[in-house]
């Protein structure tokens, strides 16, 4: 039987390579504001909880301020009868 010998590579951790696009971009259109990964991980973050939030607001107000219409009955009247409900 044959031995089979396999070249293990150690892989050196390069940032740019494990570092996701979206971080380097924030970095990189900063203009100096972001100085590394980690606080272009919390901006990211703190857009993100920011754009769930406005939507939020967007999608559950959007039912309006709808006016209650009011109504009373009067004692002598049924509750299903019209005659004895008043409009205000």
């Amino acid at each position: 039987m044959s031995q089979v010998e396999f070249e293990e590579f150690n892989k050196v951790s390069n940032t740019s390579e494990s570092t996701p696009k979206i971080v380097q971009w924030t970095v990189k259109l900063s203009g100096g504001l972001i100085k590394d990964e980690r606080q272009a991980q919390y901006v990211l973050l703190g857009f993100s909880v920011i754009a769930i939030i406005f939507s939020s607001f967007l999608i559950l107000g959007s039912g309006g301020n709808k006016p209650v219409e009011e109504f009373t009955i009067s004692p002598g009247e049924s509750i299903g009868s019209e005659q004895g409900i008043y409009r205000k």
